[in-house]
């Protein structure tokens, strides 16, 4: 469970760091010059979905070895293939009424789409993975998740309280230092209410 464990404690932030943050993120690395305020709004919707997704991709990484160390190369890519396919017609499902809905950004169904398919992907390739008796969660890994929350909300919220800035009237590095001052202010206080809660660095580790 170890690197499940891993992903719980640094990749779920760091998909709700890309979501918050997205905007300021874009500003800072490229709100310059011709790419304006309004470029990089539009960008941020589809950062946004991306960062949903970003669990889901990081699960897939731990999952599909689990098969090919077993010599079963046919169970990934059969999954694989169906979560293409899938992305293929959640691409249909979601931007197509964006575009009827006149809504102001549908490229964001297309990230959306993405990230939908890989929690898709993820969630099939762990269902197989309990079926042929390989990993199955175990109930203190979802113990060890739900100890988490407290710690991932107040994450949120400092994110989001603190991003609330006029971001074009700075230049480039008054954006980094307060980029990286919120990322470092959330890291701070989420680790914080972790060990505040009782988390420790042995918990990490499977039992």
């Amino acid at each position: 469970d170890w690197a499940i464990r891993l992903i719980l404690v640094l990749g779920i932030p760091a998909g709700i760091g890309l979501m918050v943050l997205a905007k300021p993120m874009l500003m800072t690395l490229f709100g310059y010059g011709e790419f304006q305020e309004h470029d990089a709004t539009m960008a941020s919707y589809s950062l946004i979905a991306y960062g949903i997704g970003l669990p889901a991709f990081l699960l897939i990484k731990i999952f599909a070895p689990a098969f090919f160390a077993r010599q079963n190369t046919k169970t990934p890519v059969r999954i694989g293939i169906i979560a293409l396919i899938s992305n293929m017609v959640y691409n249909l499902i979601f931007v197509l009424p964006m575009i009827w809905l006149d809504f102001i950004a549908p490229h964001t169904g297309l990230a959306l789409a993405s990230s939908l398919s890989a929690w898709q992907q993820a969630l099939m390739l762990y269902r197989q993975l309990g079926r042929d008796e390989i990993y199955k969660a175990s109930k203190t890994l979802v113990q060890f998740s739900i100890r988490l929350l407290p710690a991932l909300a107040l994450l949120c919220i400092t994110l989001w309280w603190f991003t609330g800035a006029d971001w074009v009237q700075q230049n480039a590095m008054q954006r980094v230092s307060r980029l990286m001052s919120i990322i470092g202010l959330g890291a701070l206080i989420y680790f914080a209410v972790l060990i505040a809660t009782g988390f420790r660095p042995k918990h990490l580790s499977s039992p």
